[in-house]
């Protein structure tokens, strides 16, 4: 998981108008990541994204509201 400005801000567009800046930015790497991501995120009570490429034009990739964690 990375909280950092940087990573975040690579994640906050598709290819739309639209811009959601998400609380993390998580990479797994494999299925346990994904599992112990959602794991901590559900306990966490925020949303998650999976973001795909991110080549979006109708706005879902960055997710609905700034409280999300995306996944890349």
């Amino acid at each position: 998981m990375d909280f950092g400005a940087a990573a975040r801000a690579l994640v906050t567009m598709d290819a739309s108008n639209y811009r959601r800046v998400p609380l993390g930015v998580v990479a797994p790497r494999d299925t346990a990541d994904v599992a112990a991501a959602l794991r901590i995120c559900a306990a966490a009570g925020v949303p998650v994204v999976p973001r795909g490429g991110g080549t979006s034009i109708a706005g879902q990739a960055p997710g609905t509201s700034n409280g999300h964690c995306g996944t890349d």
